[in-house]
């Protein structure tokens, strides 16, 4: 099945966000969306019981098209807000 780059990047920034979310490390999350997404950049904030991440990565559409920017932007539930952390 093909599947859109973006599309790839959201669905990583989602599996990041259910990472944070559920308590993994930072460094674990930023383990997983560097071999999701070569080359991504990760943006985190955490805000009103979330964990909200926006993946970042430069792509080429076509060869004779500028390089552009894809982005996939995910939020999960902060479990450990649940917790009382």
């Amino acid at each position: 099945a093909h599947r859109h780059r973006g599309q790839h990047q959201g669905d990583a920034a989602a599996d990041v966000a259910r990472l944070l979310g559920r308590g993994d490390t930072a460094a674990d999350a930023l383990a997983f969306s560097e071999r999701a997404v070569p080359a991504g950049a990760l943006t985190v904030e955490r805000r009103d019981g979330l964990v909200c991440v926006q993946l970042r990565a430069p792509a080429r559409v076509m060869l004779t098209l500028p390089v552009v920017q894809l982005h996939g932007t995910a939020c999960a539930l902060d479990d450990r807000l649940a917790a009382g952390e």
